[in-house]
């Protein structure tokens, strides 16, 4: 990818995201917090930046039109900051209340602690506003969708796992963040095709129950596999890229022309 298009997803993600508000805090905090917490918020502001940027370059059209995608995203990302901790998993929200009780139990700001700990899941905010753009749908219920979908195919456990597998070299970092971004894509998808079969309105929970309906025997073969690889406790390259491999069948299955119980 050429310096300048990495350049213009970099100030894009910025802005999309409102890092440099942030960072100004996050600096400001010289001198009240420990150095180590200090640079853990950091770390965790550059990472949702560097996510940002890749999906920004595998998923929009190069050479990007910065403001054109920072007016795209931008509304939605700042609903869905406030949504998301709501939204996710159990095991999500688990998460991302230790993480804010102990920045703030280290000396940061609430609000800062809070922000900083929705960002390793705010960057589904790019897939759920492009899903809410494409099917017309409102950002919330995209991400009531979106969210169910994560725990009723197992999305929240595969995504944990693909981050545990090793990246000792460049290859096994590549086949991870491959991995990673596909499971993205297949997500998206999915999500869209549950607001396919559904009239607008429904809650996300009855969305995704009707859809199942609609091509029952594909996803419980889709469920039995996925359980059959979460007993084994195998959970390397070869195991989640079947997984993976299971749960995009789940689009064609629910597709009008391919779709079928069977």
């Amino acid at each position: 990818m050429a310096a300048p298009d990495v350049a213009r997803a970099h100030t894009a993600a910025r802005e999309i995201f409102g890092l440099r508000t942030l960072w100004a805090q996050i600096a400001d905090l010289d001198d009240v917090v420990g150095t180590d917490t200090q640079i853990a918020l950091l770390l965790e502001v550059r990472r949702l930046a560097e996510r940002a940027t890749r999906w920004l370059l595998r998923n929009r059209s190069q050479p990007l039109d910065i403001a054109a995608a920072t007016e795209f995203f931008r509304r939605g990302v700042k609903e869905l900051a406030v949504l998301i901790p709501t939204l996710v998993t159990e095991h999500r929200r688990r998460l991302f209340e230790r993480t804010v009780d102990d920045h703030v139990g280290a000396g940061v700001p609430k609000d800062l602690a809070w922000s900083v700990g929705t960002l390793p899941d705010l960057i589904s905010a790019l897939d759920i506003t492009a899903v809410a753009r494409s099917t017309a749908r409102p950002v919330v219920e995209v991400a009531e969708v979106y969210y169910t979908l994560d725990e009723y195919l197992k999305l929240d456990w595969l995504r944990d796992r693909i981050l545990e597998l090793p990246r000792d070299d460049r290859w096994q970092s590549l086949a991870r963040a491959a991995l990673r971004e596909d499971l993205h894509v297949v997500h998206s998808a999915i999500t869209a095709e549950v607001l396919r079969t559904i009239p607008p309105g429904a809650k996300g929970q009855e969305q995704v129950d009707h859809w199942v309906g609609t091509i029952e025997a594909a996803t419980n073969r889709c469920l039995r596999l996925l359980g059959d690889i979460i007993n084994s406790g195998r959970f390397d390259l070869a195991t989640l890229s079947v997984a993976l491999r299971e749960i995009r069948t789940l689009v064609q299955a629910s597709t009008p022309e391919t779709g079928s119980n069977g």
